[in-house]
Parts: C-alpha cells; structure tokens; sequence
C-alpha cells in the first residue's frame, strides 16, 4: 500500500477535467437529496468518516443497483428499501476519472474495483483527492452495474443542485 504522501503525489499526477453532471440519487424519504451526514459520519466506499461526499450515480440503473445491494447486505429483499425519493442533481466539478484504464492500478487498487477492495484503499483515495483539490472522482460501481460520481462538497466552485425529484414506491416505479 503507498504511503499517504505517495497517494497525494499520485492523485495529483491525475487528471483533472472541468465536467457538468446530472446525477441519479435515491434516499429515504426522511433524508435530504443533497445531505452528506450519513457519509460524514459513518464513511464509504471512497471517504473515511469524517469527509462529507455526496454519493450518486450517472444512470439510475446503477442506483437501482447500489440500493438492491444494500438491502442485500442486510439480509432483505430489495422490496425493503420502499419508499425512496429518486432525484436528477446538477453537479459541476473539477473531476478526476479513475475509470480510465490504469488510474486505479496507479494507486495500487485493483481494476475494476470490487467488494473484495479493502475500504482503506480506496478511502484513502478520496482523501488524498480531497485534499487535492478534485471536487468530484468517477468511479466504477462495485456492483457491476455503471459509475457513480463521488462530489466532494467541500471543493465544488457550486452547490450541486436537485433539479427534479419523484417517490418510488416499489421496484416498478424506476424510469
């Protein structure tokens, strides 16, 4: 595993491309859309508790995916994580893209990322992108299914904003 310095030097030595997005994000009816709390606290795939990152993805395929996933983990069916408010988000970032063929294996994290990757890894990764600079890293869903787009709110020139939002009441209800 690199040493934190090296890291930082790598994600520096990563491209770094002005991008617009509209993003897919589903939450529970009681959380916000935009709300980075429960990254913040409890950390993820690509943030150590502690940095705030919003969570979404380029497709609600991959949504859809992530949520089944989860309710996996939990030992429920899918059908358990209804209702959910789905929303389309405007995000402009300065992004790095470690989907591109060697950006991963660059920092030691195997190609495509997988439930097998250790969470240091790739928590450290958003860290050191964090402290970069980056406002946004592209990354490959660990479910097989498309990329999400992990915002860092913290390094966005702007506010990332909800521009349309529905409630799903079912696995039927996706567009």
């Amino acid at each position: 595993m690199l040493t934190s310095r090296e890291l930082r030097r790598g994600v520096a030595g990563l491209p770094q491309r002005n991008r617009s997005f509209q993003v897919w994000r589903a939450v529970r009816p009681a959380y916000e859309l935009l709300g980075t709390h429960g990254a913040r606290v409890n950390g993820g795939r690509w943030n150590p508790p502690g940095l705030p990152v919003l969570y979404a993805s380029l497709e609600p395929a991959t949504v859809r995916a992530e949520w089944a996933r989860a309710m996996e983990r939990q030992g429920l069916p899918e059908t358990a994580a209804y209702p959910l408010r789905l929303g389309v988000i405007a995000v402009r970032a300065a992004t790095i893209d470690l989907r591109r063929r060697g950006a991963l294996s660059s920092l030691e994290v195997d190609e495509p990322p997988s439930v097998l990757t250790p969470l240091e890894s790739t928590r450290a990764i958003g860290a050191a992108a964090a402290d970069e600079g980056a406002g946004a890293l592209l990354v490959p869903s660990v479910t097989g299914v498309g990329a999400n787009l992990v915002a860092l709110p913290q390094n966005l020139a702007s506010p990332p904003e909800v521009l349309e939002a529905s409630l799903l009441r079912g696995p039927r209800a996706w567009p």
